[in-house]
This record gives structure tokens, C-alpha cells and sequence, in this order.
């Protein structure tokens, strides 16, 4: 769930001061040093990547960022489902990635409304 904020604050409303704390969260995310690492890794490179081309502005989104964000999300889980696949271990992250769009289309309405401009 806090990936979501994150990922929001961070590529599609971006705010200028948030990537410190964004980083910050992403190493507080859990304590399992393992999914600390791997989050924070995945969050580094998608901002250095967004960071280094100019051919996506990502903030011009009609939907809120929700494909880019189930494309971030899906692709960081299917990493981790390949490193310990099971047929259920695949099922759970099916059920992960839809749950996940489905809070970031809730956390994003709310974003919007809450929002000032």
C-alpha cells in the first residue's frame, strides 16, 4: 500500500521536495531487509529512467497513471514471482496486482479531490 503514494507523488503529481521522503518510505516500507532492498531498487530506477528521457510525460496521464502503475507494479511482481514460482505463489500475484490497481484508482480519486488545483 505505500507504494502507491509513492509511485503517485513521485512520476504523476510530482512534487519537487517528495523524492527524499519518497526514498525514505521505500526503506521503511518493511523489515525484511530483502523487500526493502528490492523496492527501493525498483523505485530508484523507474525514477532515473523517467528522470533521463523526455519522450513520456507521464504527468499528462488521462487515467491517473493506472497503466503505468500496473505496468511498474506487475513487472515488480512478476520479478518476484519468477524468483519463487509456484502455481499458487502465481495466483497471489494476479490477485496482488488487481487489488493494487484497484486501491490506486480509490487513492488516486481521493488524491484529486483532496488536491487544491
Amino acid at each position: 500500500m505505500a507504494i502507491i503514494p509513492i509511485f503517485y507523488y513521485s512520476f504523476i503529481r510530482p512534487v519537487p521536495w517528495f523524492a527524499p521522503f519518497a526514498f525514505l518510505i521505500c526503506l521503511l516500507i518493511d523489515y525484511v531487509g530483502g523487500t526493502v532492498l528490492f523496492w527501493t531498487f525498483a523505485w530508484c530506477l523507474a525514477y532515473t529512467v523517467n528522470g533521463l528521457q523526455t519522450v513520456v510525460d507521464l504527468t499528462r496521464d488521462d487515467f491517473g497513471g493506472l497503466f503505468i502503475f500496473g505496468g511498474f507494479f506487475s513487472v515488480c511482481i512478476l520479478i518476484l514471482t519468477i524468483i519463487n514460482f509456484t502455481w499458487v505463489n502465481l495466483g497471489v500475484s494476479l490477485w496482488l496486482v488487481i487489488w493494487a490497481s484497484v486501491m490506486y484508482v480509490l487513492f488516486v480519486n481521493l488524491a484529486k479531490r483532496v488536491s487544491r488545483d
